[in-house]
């Protein structure tokens, strides 16, 4: 079912699909391991987009990691200036404002060993001038599986050895 609906200059898509029910005998081709199991992460979510920050933030905790969102690099600063203490830091690159690369250089200002996932959707950017020096920082393509997503956080050894 689709609906649209319109008020004034702003228009909402909403597009609902039936959930798929797993045919019989069949299993998922990447089960999730064991909650127990999973290491768990302090992750900050640093995103402008409200629906991958909805999205994103529940598929990481069911990682088992704990998830903060903030919508703004300013955000996200802020939360550092208080003190905030966090494993990975999950940041957008095309943010209005204050992009990702320039929160990035603030935030390593405050914490130079913060570890950070730099995620973008667009290509047309210099992502090995933004890593180059900085171990610590990795990048990844949106959209991204969960199986993506863990093997470049298990590249920044930030993962406790079992």
């Amino acid at each position: 079912m689709e609906s649209v609906r319109e008020s004034g200059e702003d228009s909402e898509l909403l597009l609902r699909f039936p959930a798929l029910e797993p045919q019989a005998g069949e299993k998922p081709a990447n089960p999730l391991p064991p909650r127990d199991a999973q290491a768990h992460l302090q992750i900050l979510l640093v995103d402008d987009d409200e629906l991958i920050r909805c999205a994103m933030a529940p598929m990481l905790e069911l990682l088992g990691h704990r998830v903060q969102t903030v919508d703004s690099g300013f955000g996200a600063l802020r939360l550092f200036e208080g003190g905030l203490e966090v494993d990975l830091v999950v940041l957008d690159v095309n943010m209005p404002r204050m992009d990702g690369v320039e929160t990035l250089r603030r935030l390593l200002l405050l914490k130079p060993d913060q570890k950070v996932l730099m995620a973008s959707g667009y290509n047309d950017w210099d992502m090995q001038s933004v890593l180059a020096g900085h171990p610590g920082i990795t990048s990844l393509q949106k959209p991204f599986s969960l199986d993506e997503f863990q093997a470049k956080v298990a590249a920044l050894n930030i993962l406790p050895k079992p």
